[in-house]
Parts: structure tokens; sequence; C-alpha cells
């Protein structure tokens, strides 16, 4: 049998323990919220830094491919990779040379690439003034929603475990 004292302290026990839920809800909630915030502001920072990219007129002049191995449901899939190397001229006269992060056969960036360089038109990349390496061709505006989209997607958990935590101290 217990006595007064016991129950008292498990009393306690277990008050203590529903604020440790909460607290825990409301810092796993607040985290959640970060990631939000930071991929939002990343992602922002972002898009405007890009927007003093200049535009120059360049040329694919080489694809350069390579096999990878990826895998779905733990099954290994070989697939072919591509990479364009683009030359273009920079607005102080330097010509450069820069290879494309490598894109897979069957998406869009690879299709673009591939009627560029086959059909030999001209394509517009944007380039950091700063450091010409740096550039792409094409939109990039939807790469970095993804990116967004992608920080937000990871937050979804921590909202829903923060929110599990807060409503369990306030319902049990």
């Amino acid at each position: 049998m217990f006595s007064a004292s016991s129950l008292s302290q498990r009393k306690a026990l277990s008050s203590a323990d529903m604020y440790l839920l909460l607290i825990s809800g409301i810092i796993v909630l607040l985290l959640g919220l970060a990631v939000i915030a930071a991929g939002i502001r990343q992602g922002t920072s972002r898009i405007s830094a890009e927007e003093r990219y200049e535009e120059a007129e360049g040329s694919i002049i080489a694809m350069k491919s390579r096999l990878t191995v990826h895998t779905v449901n733990f099954i290994p899939l070989i697939s072919k990779e591509y990479s364009a190397a683009v030359e273009f001229m920079a607005s102080d006269g330097r010509i450069f040379t820069v290879a494309m992060p490598y894109v897979l056969k069957a998406s869009a960036e690879y299709r673009d690439e591939r009627a560029a360089y086959e059909n030999g038109t001209p394509v517009a990349v944007k380039y950091d003034p700063a450091d010409p390496q740096i550039c792409y061709i094409g939109d990039n505006r939807g790469f970095r929603m993804r990116e967004i989209i992608y920080k937000v997607i990871a937050a979804v958990p921590l909202l829903l475990i923060g929110y599990g935590l807060i409503w369990w101290h306030f319902h049990i």
C-alpha cells in the first residue's frame, strides 16, 4: 500500500512529466517554424542575389556523360547523366568555359541542353559578375522554389510532432 507522501510524489512527478511534454512540444514546434523561416530566407536571398547576375550569349561546346547508380526500393538502377560544357564571354571580354551540373537523360534540362547542342543554337547564360564560374542556363527560379518547398516538407514532421506533444499535454 502507498503512503500519502508517496502518492503526492507520484502526482508531482506526473505533473513534472506533463510540463516536460509541453516544453518539448513548444521546442519542437519552434524548431519546425525555424526550419521554414530559414528555408524561405535562404531561398529569397539566393533569388535576390541572382537578380544581379548578368546575361551573356553562350553556346554549348560539348556534352559529357557518366554512368551513375541510383537505388529505388533497394533496387540498383544504372542511369546515364549528362553535363553540358558552356562557353560564354563575360561583359569584361574574358571567355569562360563552365561545366553545368549533371542531369538525368530523361529530365527537361537535358532535353534543352541536348537540343541546343545538336542544332547549334546559342543559349542564354546568367552568371555572377564577381565570379563568372557561378552560372546557369535557362531559368533557375523553379530550382529555388523547390529548395524552399523541400525545407517546408522537412519542417512538417517537426510541426506535427510539436503539435502532438502540446495536444497530448492538454488532453491527458
